[in-house]
């Protein structure tokens, strides 16, 4: 972190009061706070939603798509390099998809230097302390704007320290968050095998942990190591296989109506495919 030398490029307080959505690559970074509204950045496919608080945080080269969720939406906002060059000065703000640039705009992309520093941020930040990074956006929009003595000096130690809070803030909701799960994920490990008889949804578990479906299979796939899919399946075959073999008054239509198949047929398909053995062989291998 000591050795970057940021370069402001642009900085500004926008307010939208209209649907809008912009599809670009940027040569530089930026950074953008959602200041009152909701905002959906798509990068690689994947779509994120940054609501009043959170920082989206866009890299040289990557194309994303940017949309308003809302009637009106606030966003103060920074374009900026990691280290200043010949170029810093010369480069503008890009408004443009890679396809429509010509040969000299596509020379004009920073390097990437985020995972070298130990800053590889995500495209969306949650922050345990946003305010303090919304304050420093202000006064770096306002130095850009008045351009006082000896601004640019000023912009790049209030954009190096803008970027150190926003790690630390970051890591410490990571962690705050991680313990918030680890409690949530507890309750639900406990409410899934509750209802291992039955085929649980994963809309349904989303639900239960007041989350979003993409973003409980994200933290739950962080949190467990395998997806949600996965997990209730291996508890549910262990549980068809206790019935199978340490319950000798059920038989196998029996198991497979416990467990809510809609037939013995499809449930020795599925115990098969995941064991290996269909349920009446297993019972045998086990007597």
């Amino acid at each position: 972190m000591s050795t970057i030398n940021p370069y402001v490029r642009f900085s500004m307080y926008d307010t939208i009061d209209k649907k809008w959505c912009v599809y670009r690559a940027i040569w530089d970074y930026e950074v953008i706070y959602i200041d009152e509204g909701e905002m959906t950045v798509t990068v690689n496919n994947t779509t994120y939603v940054a609501g009043v608080g959170d920082i989206i945080f866009l890299r040289p080269y990557e194309t994303h798509i940017l949309r308003s969720n809302s009637d009106i939406l606030s966003q103060p906002h920074v374009h900026f390099d990691l280290f200043k060059d010949d170029l810093s000065e010369i480069i503008p703000v890009s408004l443009k998809r890679k396809k429509f640039m010509n040969e000299q705009e596509k020379t004009w992309f920073r390097h990437d230097d985020l995972k070298t520093l130990n800053l590889d941020f995500p495209t969306v930040l949650h922050l345990h302390d946003h305010l303090t990074v919304k304050n420093i956006l202000l006064k770096i929009i306002d130095e850009y704007r008045l351009k006082l003595p000896s601004y640019e000096m000023y912009l790049s130690a209030l954009m190096s320290e803008m970027l150190v809070i926003i790690q630390r803030s970051y890591s410490i909701y990571k962690l705050d968050l991680r313990k918030e799960h680890a409690l949530l994920f507890e309750k639900l490990k406990r409410y899934v095998l509750d209802n291992i008889d039955r085929n649980i949804k994963i809309e349904e578990l989303a639900t239960f942990t007041y989350m979003s479906k993409y973003y409980f299979i994200k933290v739950f796939t962080e949190h467990f190591n395998t997806t949600p899919h996965k997990y209730i399946t291996r508890l549910r075959v262990q549980r068809a296989q206790e019935l199978i073999v340490f319950d000798k008054t059920l038989s196998i239509s029996d198991i497979a109506s416990k467990m809510n198949f809609d037939s013995q047929q499809t449930f020795s398909m599925w115990f098969r495919k995941n064991t290996g053995y269909n349920p009446s062989e297993y019972r045998k291998m086990h007597e």
